[in-house]
């Protein structure tokens, strides 16, 4: 008998970030086969910046903080923007380390670029996680529904062929199960 398969519990945000993670350390990877000493001191400190923002990030993903969203999607979005204005566009600032000044090879372009495609990633995965509906909303529209049946409530009451309405305890009971049983 062949095994079922297992469902993965990693969520769409937690591989977003483990990417970022991986994408970080190859781009820095590739700066230290360069040498340091090919990148100026303000680089240097907006990468360990950079790394400080990433490794708590990941803590927050990894631990299910209710934070977390919030945290990867402005990780991915500076990740994003930073590497792109550090390296891709011309010299403009003490920040600025342009690759087409440095002569360096397809190495490097796919280190830089796979960064700032995983960035994006992690941006874009961490905006439609905030975007899902929240326990609150779902509070809300569970309150909605609570209207619904009190008007439903009316009807019935205007109408002494309906059916009688489940007791409030009754009611107590399907809220509950509702609240258990939602994806969120």
């Amino acid at each position: 008998m062949a095994d079922a398969p297992r469902k993965s519990n990693t969520s769409p945000l937690q591989l977003a970030t483990a990417v970022t993670i991986a994408a970080f350390f190859l781009h820095n990877g590739d700066h230290a086969r360069r040498g340091l000493q090919a990148t100026t001191e303000p680089v240097v400190w907006a990468g360990t910046a950079l790394l400080v923002l990433v490794a708590v990030t990941a803590t927050l993903v990894f631990t299910h903080h209710p934070a977390a969203p919030k945290a990867a999607a402005m990780t991915g979005a500076l990740t994003t923007v930073g590497v792109t204005l550090s390296h891709l566009v011309p010299h403009w600032g003490p920040l600025s380390d342009p690759l087409h000044d440095r002569h360096v090879g397809a190495v490097t372009y796919t280190a830089v670029i796979f960064e700032i495609a995983a960035g994006a990633l992690l941006c874009t995965v961490a905006l439609k996680q905030l975007r899902k509906p929240t326990h609150a909303a779902a509070v809300s529209t569970l309150s909605l529904a609570e209207q619904f049946s009190a008007d439903a409530d009316l009807t019935r009451a205007s109408d002494p062929a309906a059916a009688p309405r489940p007791s409030s305890a009754d009611s107590a009971r399907n809220l509950e199960e509702m609240q258990r049983s939602a994806p969120w």
